[in-house]
C-alpha cells in the first residue's frame, strides 16, 4: 500500500473512524504507586472471542497495580463477541485502572480481498502497525516508564510476568511463551540458518533457562521507554527500512536492530500460554481446540483455572461430551493444584481426586523400607521418586475396585499436564483402532518422553496410517488409560520389594527396560502397552535430578548393556559420588507424620505409606493368575512384537542420523563450561598457520577453560615465529599454556623432501599424541581436543556442538577438496554399499550423527566418558590380535577406542570447517598453499569475515600470482545491503587470483524501482512476489554489467556474484582454459567459472583431446564467468522486454544449451534456424570456483 493510503487509513481509524465507538475512561480517583512504574498496555483485538474470556481473567489476576496501567485497547473488523466481552469485562474493572481507552470499529467486518478471518492480507498487516504505532506514540506523549505489547490471545497464566520483565532492565524484552507444535515468539537472527534450530530448541524447552538476545519477539513484550535511541522504534514499514517485512512485530524488531537497541527473551520461569497461528489446512472450527489447549497450558502453569465463571457465565467453551469409553478419570494432585478439574471438564469428563504423596509426607519408617527395598544398583531413589511411585500406586488400588474388570477404562493424570491440541479427536481415532484391530492391551500411554531422542517409532498397525505405536524405553508418563486388569498386573508384580522409579518400572512392565536383570525382582507376566501421539505435555522445571537419558549416561549404550547403573555407578544428580543410605536431618525425624486421606482429612502416616502398601498389594498376585489366561495375546505376539528390539542394526543408526539433523546448538549464556586441553602439533605450516590462528580465535567458547598443549619440531620455515607472535596476544585469555618446541635439527633422518613421512617422523607425532592424551588424564580435563594447524575452523560454535553431542569421541566433518574428508575406513573400501554411505555423508547427502570407523584431523575425546580405559597411538600397547593396518597410527588410535567399546561418530549436520588433503608424492609445498589458501577463504566465508589478523600477521601473506591473463577488468555484483560480503570479496579474490575486483551495486529485488523496470518495458512486481522481485534484480545487475563492458570497450572481463568462492589453482586452470582457446584459435563469448549442471549424469563432451574445456549443456547459477565485449554486445542485442526469464535461463537460451530454448528461442533476436547470436559456450572442466556453499 502506498504511502498516502497508509495516511488516510490512519486519518479513518484512528483518529476519526466511522461506525466507532470510544470508550476512554481517565480515572482521577486512582493515583498511582510512586515506587512502581507505570506501564501502557497495548491490546489489539480481532475475533477473539473464544479466547478472551480466559485472556480478561487473567490479565485482571496481574500481580501489579492496577493504578499504575494504562490500557490502550483496539478492536476492528470483528464479526463475532469480542466487543461485547471486552465491554462486559471493562464495565467490572475499569474504574481500578489508571486509564482506559477502547476503541472498536463496528463495520465493516472484512477486509478488501479477505477470504478467511484468519487470512492476513496486506491490508490487515497496516491497519494493526498503524494502531500499534499509536499506542507507542501514545505511551511517549503520556511520558509512561513502560510500553507493554500484548496480544489478547496470550493467556498471562504467571501472574508476576510483568514484574519479572521489569525487574530484568532491557530494552526490550519478552517472555518465552508456551504453545504446541514448536511453536516460539521470537525470531532468533535476521539470517533463517539450520544450525539455529536446536538454540532454538533449547531455548524453547527451557533445557537452558536464561535471558537470550534475539532479533525480534512477537505477541508480548515490554519496551523501556527510557531507553536511548527509542524514538527510533517503530511499527511502520516506512520507517524500517526499504526491505522491512509486512509483519509488524518483525517491523519493530528490524527498527530496534536499525537502532542498536538489544531484544531478549527470558525462559527462566513458565509465563503464559498462546494457542498456535491457523495453518492452510484449517479453519475457524479449529480454534476450539487450539484455544482448548492454550488454556490448558495456562492452567498447568499457574494451577488455577483462567476462568471468572460469574463474570463469563455462557462463555465458555463448547465442550465435546463424548466420554471415548472412558469410565472414569483421576488426577493425581494435592489441593493447591484444582484447576486441571476444569480442564478435564471441558474436555467432557469429570475426575476423581487421588491425594499426592507429598515428600515431606514420607517419615523414617517409609524410608527405612526404601533402603531395605530399593535395589542396590549404586542409584538410590529420591524422596520424590518414592512419592510419586506411591502416588500412582494409590490410583491403581482405586481401580481395582471396580468389578466390571473386562470393559473399566481409568484415565489417570498427573497434576502438572497440558492437554495438545485435538487430544480427543486423536485419543478418539487412537481408540477406535484398537477396537477395530480388536487389540486388547493393559495400559495406554497419553503422554511420555522417549529415552532416545530420536526413538524409531513402530506403528501397531502395518501398512496404514495409524496413531497407536509400540513403546520405546519411556520418561515423565504423565498420562495414561489403564485397564482394571493392567491396574491388578501392575500391583501385583512386586513393586514394594524392589524399588525403582515409576518410569522405569513402566518400561519393564511393558517390556522394554534395557536392564533385563529386573526380572529376578518383579514378576511381568504378559503385560500389554501402548502409545498414542503425544496428546498430554508435562511442564517440568529445567533443573531436572537424576538420570533422565541412558545415552546422557552412557552414549555408546547399543543394547548391550545390562544394567545402566553398573556403567556409571557414580552417578547422581549432582554430578558427585553418593552414599546409598538416605540421610535425614534429626529434627526432621518425627513419631508421628500426617498425611491425607481422599476428603482431604490429616491421618497417621506411621507404619507409613510404602508398608502399607506392601501389604496391600499381596493379595493381587493370585487374581492375576486367575485373569491372566482370558486375554489372547499370542497371536498379537507374533504378529506385532517380533521384530521390536531395542538394539539397533546399521541401517537403524543411519536413519536416526539423517533424521537428527539439528541437536548441538545451544546458547551459552549461563551454560557450565567444561575444561578443554586443546593440543595442536606443528611443523612446516607457516602458509597455513596465519589463517588457521586467525579462525581459532573466533572460536566461541570461555577460553578461560582452554589449556593450549603446543609442540613444534623440525621446522624449515617460520612456524614457530609466526606462534609466537600470536602467543604475545593471546596467552593471557587461555587457562594456561604450555608451548615447547625443537628447533634444530629441521630434517629427519633419511628425509629428503616436503611430504614423505619417514619411520621416525611418524614415531615423533605418535609420541606427541600420547603426550596429548596423558597430559588430558594428569590435568582431570573434561575433553581432548586434537585439532591439526591446517583445519580452518569456520563455525564459531563447533565446540559446543561436539560437547553438547555427548560422545566419546566424536569429529565435526571438516571438508575439503579431492574426495577427501576427515573420517574413514580402516582399509579401502570395496564394498559398493558402504562406499556409497560414506560419499553420502562427505557430500552431506544425508545429514546427522553417524558411526564410523577412523576419524582424524580434529575430534573431540570426552576424558569423563572414556575413563581411564587405555586408549593409545602406539601399537606397542594394543594387545590385540587384527588384520587392521597398524602402521597408521590413527588405525591405532581407533581399533584401541573399538577394544574398549568406544564407539567414534562424525557430525555432519553443519558446515564446521576446511582443510587441504594430504600431499601425495611428488606434490610441493606450493601446493599445499594454494590448497591452504582456498581453505581458509572456504572457511572464513561461513560468516563473510577474511581469516586474517592484520596486526599479528602483517607481512606473512602468501605470495600473489599477478598475471592478470589479459583480463581487464574483474567485476564483482553486489548487494549495498551486504557490506560483510563486499568486504570479505575486497581482500578474498586478490588473495586467490590476483585480480582487483570492480564492485557493481546490484539491482535490490526488494526495493526495486519501477522507473528503473520502466525502461527496461517490465512492470513493478507486487511487494508478495519475493522471487520474482530477486530474479529480476538479478536480472538487471547482469545487464548492466553488461552494459558497462560495452561503453567502456573491454574486450575481456570476469563477472563474479557476491558469494563466488575460488577453489585450489583457479588461476592455473583459468590459465591453461585460456591457452587451450588460443591454441585451436576456437572463437568464444563466454567461458563458465562456476556453475550447477541441471542434469548430474548428462555427458558434456570435450571440445578436442587432452583440453579441460567442454561444451556446455544446460545448467542453473550464474556464479562467475569470462566474458568478451561480442558476447556482452549479443545478450543485450537479443534481450525481449516481452518475455523475462531469469539471468541464467537467459544466457542458456541465447546459447541454446536451455531445456526448453527451442521453444523460446525465437522471442530472443532475430535468428530463425542456424546458429544461435551467442556461440557456444565452454566451461573449465575442474571448475574454478563454486557458489557457496556447493
Amino acid at each position: 500500500m502506498e504511502p498516502r493510503w497508509q495516511a488516510i487509513l490512519w486519518c479513518v481509524f484512528v483518529i476519526c473512524p466511522s461506525n466507532s465507538a470510544d470508550v476512554s475512561v481517565s480515572n482521577r480517583s486512582v493515583s498511582p504507586n510512586p515506587d512502581l512504574p507505570v506501564v501502557l498496555v497495548a491490546i489489539q483485538i480481532r475475533n477473539k472471542a473464544d479466547i478472551l474470556p480466559y485472556f480478561w481473567t487473567l490479565f485482571a489476576r496481574l500481580d501489579y497495580p492496577k493504578e499504575n496501567l494504562v490500557l490502550v485497547i483496539r478492536a476492528d473488523h470483528c464479526h463475532d463477541d469480542s466487543v461485547e466481552l471486552t465491554l462486559k469485562w471493562l464495565a467490572e474493572y475499569n474504574d481500578q485502572y489508571l486509564e482506559t481507552s477502547f476503541k472498536f470499529q463496528e463495520s465493516p467486518v472484512a477486509y478488501p480481498r479477505e477470504e478467511s478471518s484468519h487470512a492476513w492480507v496486506t491490508e490487515r498487516h497496516q491497519v494493526l502497525s498503524l494502531l500499534r504505532e499509536e499506542a507507542l506514540i501514545t505511551a511517549r506523549k503520556r511520558k509512561a516508564d513502560y510500553f507493554w505489547q500484548l496480544d489478547a490471545d496470550v493467556l498471562l497464566a504467571n501472574s508476576g510476568t510483568l514484574k519479572a520483565l521489569i525487574a530484568a532492565k532491557k530494552p526490550i524484552i519478552a517472555p518465552l511463551l508456551s504453545g504446541p507444535f514448536g511453536f516460539i515468539n521470537f525470531e532468533l537472527s535476521r539470517k533463517e540458518a539450520d544450525e539455529e534450530e536446536t538454540q532454538i530448541e533449547e531455548i524453547r524447552s527451557r533445557s537452558r533457562p536464561g535471558v537470550f538476545k534475539v532479533y525480534a519477539v512477537f505477541q508480548c513484550f515490554l519496551l523501556d521507554l527510557k531507553t536511548q535511541k527509542q524514538e527510533r522504534l517503530s511499527f511502520l514499514q516506512k520507517r524500517a527500512g526499504r526491505d522491512a517485512p509486512e509483519d509488524s512485530g518483525m517491523i519493530f524488531g528490524r527498527s530496534a536492530w536499525l537502532a542498536g537497541i538489544e531484544v531478549y527473551i527470558t525462559n527462566k520461569d513458565l509465563y503464559a500460554s498462546v494457542p498456535p497461528s491457523l495453518t492452510e489446512d484449517e479453519d475457524e472450527d479449529d480454534i476450539h481446540d487450539l484455544t482448548l489447549s492454550a488454556v490448558s497450558y495456562a492452567t498447568s502453569i499457574s494451577g488455577q483455572f483462567p476462568l471468572n465463571k460469574r463474570l463469563f457465565a455462557g462463555n465458555e467453551l463448547e465442550v465435546d461430551e463424548d466420554l471415548l469409553g472412558v469410565s472414569e478419570v483421576i488426577v493425581i494432585t494435592n489441593k493447591t493444584k484444582s484447576g486441571l478439574y476444569d480442564v478435564i471438564l471441558a474436555h467432557g469428563w469429570k475426575s476423581k481426586v487421588v491425594q499426592a504423596v507429598e515428600e515431606e509426607m514420607l517419615n523414617h519408617v517409609d524410608l527405612e523400607q526404601v533402603n531395605a527395598a530399593a535395589l542396590d544398583r549404586g542409584q538410590p531413589m529420591s524422596k520424590k521418586d518414592i512419592a510419586r511411585l506411591l502416588s500412582h500406586l494409590q490410583a491403581w488400588s482405586k481401580v481395582v475396585e471396580k468389578k466390571d474388570w473386562k470393559n473399566w477404562k481409568t484415565l489417570i493424570l498427573e497434576d502438572n499436564v497440558a492437554f495438545q491440541p485435538y487430544a480427543k479427536n486423536i485419543l478418539r481415532q487412537s481408540l477406535a483402532e484398537l477396537s477395530a484391530h480388536r487389540v486388547k492391551y493393559d495400559i495406554l500411554l497419553l503422554g511420555r518422553e522417549p529415552f532416545t531422542k530420536n526413538e524409531k517409532e513402530f506403528p501397531l498397525f502395518h501398512g496404514m496410517p495409524s496413531t497407536v505405536s509400540l513403546v520405546g524405553y519411556s520418561r515423565n508418563i504423565c498420562g495414561y488409560i489403564v485397564t482394571v486388569n493392567g491396574a491388578i498386573k501392575l500391583l501385583a508384580a512386586e513393586i514394594l520389594e524392589g524399588m525403582i522409579p515409576l518410569d522405569e518400572y513402566l518400561s519393564f512392565m511393558m517390556g522394554v527396560h534395557p536392564d533385563v536383570r529386573l526380572s529376578e525382582y518383579f514378576t511381568r507376566g504378559q503385560f500389554h502397552g501402548f502409545s498414542t501421539r503425544p496428546l498430554i505435555l508435562k511442564h517440568l522445571d529445567p533443573e531436572r535430578n537424576g538420570i533422565q537419558n541412558i545415552y546422557d549416561v552412557y552414549p555408546e549404550f547399543d543394547g548391550g548393556i545390562q544394567n545402566i547403573y553398573d556403567v556409571y555407578p557414580e552417578f547422581d544428580e549432582n554430578g558427585e559420588e553418593f552414599q546409598l543410605e538416605v540421610e535425614i536431618a534429626d529434627e526432621e525425624i518425627k513419631e508421628e507424620s500426617f498425611g491425607h486421606d481422599e476428603e482431604g482429612n490429616s491421618v497417621p502416616a506411621v507404619p507409613g505409606y510404602l508398608a502399607t502398601s506392601m501389604q496391600f498389594t499381596s493379595s493381587y498376585k493370585e487374581i492375576r493368575e486367575d485373569i491372566e489366561p482370558a486375554l489372547d495375546f499370542e497371536r498379537m505376539e507374533s504378529e506385532f512384537f517380533e521384530v521390536k528390539e531395542l538394539v539397533l542394526n546399521q541401517e537403524e543408526i543411519e536413519e536416526l542420523g539423517q533424521k537428527n539433523l539439528n541437536v548441538f546448538e545451544a546458547n551459552h549464556e549461563d551454560a557450565e563450561s567444561p575444561t578443554v586441553l586443546l593440543a595442536i602439533q606443528i611443523r612446516n605450516k607457516a602458509h597455513s598457520l596465519p589463517y588457521f590462528l586467525s579462525l581459532l580465535s573466533q572460536v566461541d567458547y570461555p577460553k578461560d577453560h582452554i589449556t593450549l598443549l603446543i609442540r613444534s619440531d623440525h621446522n624449515q620455515d617460520r612456524s614457530v615465529e609466526i606462534l609466537d607472535k600470536w602467543l604475545q596476544k593471546h596467552r593471557r585469555y587461555y587457562k594456561d599454556v604450555d608451548a615447547a618446541y625443537r628447533t634444530l635439527p629441521i630434517f629427519y633422518t633419511n628425509e629428503t623432501m616436503f611430504s614423505p613421512w619417514v619411520n621416525v617422523r611418524n614415531s615423533t607425532m605418535i609420541l606427541l599424541r600420547e603426550e596429548a592424551l596423558q597430559t588430558a588424564r594428569d590435568l582431570k580435563v573434561d575433553y581432548l581436543w586434537m585439532l591439526d594447524a591446517d583445519v580452518m575452523i569456520g563455525n564459531h560454535q563447533v565446540l559446543w556442538k561436539l560437547i553438547k553431542a555427548k560422545k566419546g569421541i566424536i569429529a565435526p566433518l571438516i571438508h575439503s577438496f579431492d574426495g577427501y574428508a576427515n573420517f574413514r575406513h580402516f582399509v579401502p573400501m570395496t564394498c559398493c554399499s558402504e562406499a556409497k554411505r560414506y560419499e553420502d555423508i562427505r557430500n552431506q547427502e544425508i545429514l546427522g550423527t553417524f558411526p564410523v570407523p577412523v576419524v582424524d584431523h580434529c575430534y573431540l575425546i570426552n576424558m569423563k566418558m572414556v575413563g581411564p580405559r587405555m586408549l593409545t597411538f602406539d601399537k606397542t600397547k594394543l594387545k590385540v590380535v587384527t588384520d587392521v593396518p597398524l602402521q597408521d597410527m590413527m588405525n591405532v588410535f581407533s581399533l584401541s577406542a573399538k577394544v574398549h567399546n568406544i564407539n567414534i561418530y562424525i557430525v555432519n549436520n553443519d558446515m564446521f570447517g576446511y582443510m587441504p588433503p594430504p600431499l601425495d608424492v611428488g606434490e610441493t609445498i606450493e601446493d599445499d598453499e594454494e590448497r591452504v589458501m582456498s581453505a581458509a577463504i572456504h572457511a572464513g566465508a561461513f560468516h563473510w569475515e577474511y581469516p586474517f589478523e592484520q596486526d599479528i600477521f602483517d607481512g606473512y601473506e602468501q605470495l600473489i600470482d599477478w598475471d592478470n591473463l589479459g583480463i581487464e577488468e574483474v567485476f564483482v555484483i553486489n548487494l549495498e545491503r551486504r557490506s560483510e560480503k563486499k568486504s570479505f570479496m575486497e581482500k578474498a579474490v586478490p588473495q586467490s587470483v590476483g585480480w582487483f575486483p570492480e564492485f557493481i551495486s546490484a539491482f535490490d529485488g526488494m526495493n526495486l524501482d519501477a522507473k528503473e523496470l520502466e525502461k527496461m518495458g517490465m512492470e513493478l512486481p507486487s511487494a508478495t512476489e519475493l522471487s520474482l522481485r530477486g530474479e529480476i534484480g538479478c536480472f538487471l545487475s547482469h545487464f548492466k554489467t553488461w552494459e558497462r563492458i560495452v561503453a567502456e570497450d573491454l574486450s575481456l572481463s570476469i563477472i563474479l556474484e557476491d558469494d563466488a568462492i575460488f577453489e585450489p589453482f583457479a588461476k592455473p586452470l583459468i590459465r591453461k582454459a585460456f591457452h587451450d582457446l588460443s591454441d585451436r584459435n576456437l572463437q568464444w563469448d563466454i567461458l563458465y567459472l562456476g556453475r550447477k549442471m541441471s542434469l548430474r549424469n548428462e555427458q558434456e563432451e570435450s571440445v578436442f583431446d587432452g583440453t579441460i574445456i567442454r561444451t556446455v549443456v544446460y545448467s542453473e547459477w550464474l556464479v562467475g564467468y569470462v566474458i568478451s565485449k561480442q558476447g556482452a554486445q549479443k545478450l543485450i542485442n537479443a534481450y525481449n522486454p516481452n518475455v523475462f526469464v531469469p539471468v541464467d535461463e537467459y544466457v542458456q537460451i541465447i546459447g541454446n544449451s536451455s531445456s526448453y530454448a527451442d521453444a523460446l528461442y525465437d522471442q530472443f533476436g532475430t535468428y530463425r534456424g542456424g546458429r544461435p547470436p551467442i556461440r557456444p559456450l565452454f566451461w573449465p572442466y575442474l571448475q574454478a570456483f563454486l557458489r557457496y556453499p556447493p
